[in-house]
């Protein structure tokens, strides 16, 4: 047993010289292969740059172009494990039978500024000189931003004045035809249950087309008052107005209504029936009827869903 072990002993040892011979070979091997410089070829995938304001690019002819490089063993290696795109600038675009194009000779020294330090760019390793590019005249179109909203309130509270929304509408901007098929901006659904209390929440825009529409913004800020309320019953009297003759009389029945509505339990012994004001409109009469509408002209802006009761008064004439 005692020989055994021995023998295994050994064997992890030997196993651990090798692995160390290799590792030195190995080293040894990249120290003196990767400082030397080759000349090789290396495929990029392709982004491009300084397209003009008015133009969307969807595609261009090419997604990769290849390059012939003179650099070393260690920026070959670097290369092998980066992701990063060959960038081609739009500066000379040119156009041909309504169609846009540019050059990559035209790109050769942007693309070389590119390289990193002593990597050479030594050709151009195309089939075709000439890219193709699939671009359209920028068309602009703003649309009112919809909050779709599942909200729920603590019994006794609501809003105490309308929900704002910022910004109120999104410019979106690409070519005709794609901007033409959007109506509305889609955003995240506002979802708040038992609130009692003011919020701010911030939404996400959901992009349609995201590669080819641009949108002025990405989110929308929302913001909401909350308070509890009660109910106000006010009996307020009925002004006559426009009325043609000074000698005219306009008597009204009734010559009061009910102003009913809902107001934070905050303003509640605040307010009065001078602060509202109800009209009826002389002008608006008709021989077909002897009845007019009254109008709610004066209301205290935290009042919310004032409505009228009766909603028509009659009126006779005297003079």
């Amino acid at each position: 047993m005692i020989f055994l072990k021995k023998d295994k002993n050994d064997i992890v040892k030997q196993r651990k010289v090798i692995a160390i011979c290799i590792s030195v070979s190995i080293f040894f091997w990249v120290f003196t292969k990767f400082p030397k410089n080759y000349t090789n070829d290396i495929t990029f995938n392709v982004t491009y740059t300084d397209l003009p304001k008015d133009k969307i690019l969807k595609s261009g002819s090419i997604e990769n172009v290849t390059l012939k490089i003179y650099a070393s063993g260690f920026s070959f290696y670097s290369h092998h494990f980066s992701s990063s795109p060959i960038v081609l600038s739009l500066k000379d675009l040119k156009e041909k039978n309504k169609k846009n194009y540019i050059l990559l000779s035209d790109n050769f020294r942007f693309i070389e500024k590119q390289l990193g330090y002593n990597e050479q760019l030594i050709q151009l390793q195309t089939e075709t000189d000439t890219i193709w590019l699939d671009l359209y005249k920028k068309t602009h179109k703003k649309i009112p931003v919809q909050i779709d909203k599942d909200i729920s309130f603590l019994e006794g509270y609501q809003f105490i004045k309308p929900m704002s929304v910022t910004p109120k509408e999104i410019t979106v901007s690409g070519s005709q035809e794609d901007v033409d098929k959007i109506n509305e901006i889609a955003v995240e659904k506002l979802i708040k249950y038992d609130i009692n209390s003011n919020f701010k929440e911030t939404l996400n825009i959901i992009p349609y087309l995201d590669d080819y529409v641009e949108y002025s913004h990405n989110k929308v800020l929302v913001k909401g008052e909350i308070d509890k309320v009660t109910q106000i019953k006010m009996e307020v009297p009925v002004r006559v107005i426009n009325v043609p003759d000074s000698s005219i009389y306009i008597s009204l029945f009734p010559d009061k209504v009910t102003v009913y509505g809902n107001v934070p339990i905050s303003k509640y012994k605040k307010t009065n029936v001078s602060d509202f004001e109800v009209t009826v409109n002389f002008a608006h009469h008709s021989n077909r009827t002897e009845k007019l509408i009254p109008e709610l002209t004066k209301s205290p802006e935290y009042i919310i869903n004032p409505r009228l009761t009766p909603n028509s008064v009659q009126y006779i004439i005297k003079k």
